[in-house]
């Protein structure tokens, strides 16, 4: 026979707690959250699943939140959520950034504009690197 839950009266529970912060502190930025997370993402979608993301990390951290400055702390979870999420979409440029270099030579040229503006923004590239000092120049080669 299963014993009957005592709660003793007056106490109020942690998830209880919790809510009652979750909603005063973080109900009221959730559009501002929107309104981010599409300009990182570009897509309603994808700004939509990274805000929900963002919401279920910040009930998990509500009881450390102390209770300034509540937008701020937010979108702070919001920024590192968002970069976690690209570094698991991409784990090929955590083990070899210089892939990303490869990757997008390996694509040919939209036209023949975007052709001739990547060689001039190359050779501009270089030629502003040849003009460094040799500790500079040094750290980019």
């Amino acid at each position: 026979m299963p014993r009957p839950s005592r709660r003793v009266s007056g106490t109020v529970s942690t998830t209880q707690t919790q809510q009652e912060l979750f909603e005063r502190h973080v109900l009221p930025e959730i559009e501002v959250l929107l309104r981010v997370a599409r300009s990182l993402t570009r897509h309603d979608a994808d700004a939509e699943d990274l805000v929900q993301d963002t919401l279920v990390r910040a009930f998990r951290g509500i009881g450390g939140f102390d209770g300034a400055y509540p937008r701020a702390w937010l979108l702070t979870i919001l920024r590192n959520t968002h970069i976690n999420r690209n570094r698991r979409r991409r784990p090929e440029l955590l083990r070899d950034p210089d892939s990303a270099d490869r990757l997008l030579a390996d694509q040919p040229a939209a036209c023949a504009t975007d052709a001739v503006v990547d060689a001039v923004f190359d050779a501009e590239v270089e030629r502003a690197v040849a003009e460094l000092d040799e500790p500079f120049r040094g750290v980019l080669e």
